[in-house]
């Protein structure tokens, strides 16, 4: 059983992802096994209680820096520097990471639909053969091994020829 230190951070860091928050924070006695009083594990922040207040007042600094950096751009009136702003802040890194999830979620079905059509066409293909080689050509043999029984019409539709199997 993995313990709970190393499945919170994973939970939350899901929560965030979800929120389209920056990033998230929790305060326990339990902590992954290599933090120790406060650290980040991925986009979530952990500490334990001793260090909450030092985490809180870091991070309470940096959102009001961003703040700040937000309003003192929220004139700026060009479509190059918004563009700039988007890829430079992590807008586009979000929704970057969720789209390359996502399509190697779809490369990983559509290899396991691949995999499972090639599976029912070699299965299909056996049964076309069998129904070939033991159906088709077995009635033509065996209507060829009655061969006198064979009304002189019918016989004279076949021909003397060699008789050509269905392929």
């Amino acid at each position: 059983m993995a313990d709970a230190g190393s499945q919170w951070p994973r939970k939350l860091a899901g929560e965030v992802g979800a929120a389209e928050a920056r990033f998230g924070v929790i305060v326990s006695e339990i902590l992954p096994a290599d933090i120790e009083g406060s650290g980040q594990v991925g986009t979530v922040w952990a500490c334990d209680y001793e260090h909450a207040w030092h985490l809180a007042a870091g991070l309470r600094q940096a959102i009001i820096a961003v703040h700040r950096y937000v309003a003192a751009n929220a004139a700026r009136a060009g479509i190059a520097e918004k563009v700039y702003d988007y890829f430079a802040t992590g807008g586009f890194e979000a929704r970057y990471k969720t789209m390359e999830q996502a399509i190697d979620r779809l490369i990983a079905e559509l290899d396991q639909d691949q995999r499972t059509s090639m599976q029912r066409w070699k299965r299909l293909e056996k049964i076309t053969a069998e129904i070939r080689d033991r159906g088709l050509q077995g009635i033509v043999l065996d209507v060829i091994g009655l061969g006198g029984e064979i009304p002189p019409a019918a016989r004279a539709e076949i021909g003397d020829g060699p008789l050509e199997l269905p392929v």
